[in-house]
């Protein structure tokens, strides 16, 4: 067998072997963040409120986009020719992040906003609000949108970029 097929098949299986780890850890972190947000109400004798849940969802949210990250730049570190893209890039990071800034502004804007609401709590999960003229009640808040679900059954999705800059009537909002 040539010397580079060889190469090339261990840094696959090498490759391979880091993603199955990634995905297992994000299963099991998973598993032990939902298992134990279900064992907080008993242990506090109380139930999570709506902004409890949202900032619980959203850091589970978070912490696996963070593990998913790192565990497939790993695996795309076993093959050399990515490793010497990879260091370039690094060299020029400053740049590269100036140009993915302004091209991707939109997409980061509605992440930071969709963090911010999560630890702010305009809106909760459950909430019955006013948006846009439109009345609703919020069903989901993700990193990049919100929905609400409209009284005639139809979802509002709003980018959480949007929902930070208009006017909310909150019928729901208790401090």
């Amino acid at each position: 067998m040539p010397e580079y097929f060889t190469i090339n098949l261990s840094n696959f299986i090498q490759a391979g072997i880091i993603l199955v780890i990634t995905f297992s850890i994000v299963r099991i972190i998973s598993w032990m963040i939902d298992r134990n947000t279900a064992k907080i109400p008993e242990k506090l004798d109380k139930k999570l409120t709506t902004a409890e849940k949202t900032r619980i969802r959203m850091i589970k949210r978070l912490i696996v986009i963070a593990i998913y990250f790192i565990g497939i730049a790993s695996a795309l570190y076993q093959f050399p020719e990515i490793e010497k893209i990879g260091t370039a890039m690094f060299a020029s990071a400053g740049i590269i992040g100036i140009v993915i800034g302004f091209a991707a502004r939109t997409t980061l804007g509605s992440v930071i906003a969709g963090i911010v609401i999560a630890f702010t709590q305009p809106v909760r999960l459950g909430d019955i609000v006013e948006i846009d003229d439109k009345k609703g009640k919020v069903e989901e808040i993700t990193l990049f949108y919100t929905v609400v679900k409209l009284k005639d059954n139809q979802h509002l999705i709003i980018p959480n970029q949007v929902l930070m800059n208009c006017k909310i009537i909150n019928y729901s909002f208790k401090k």
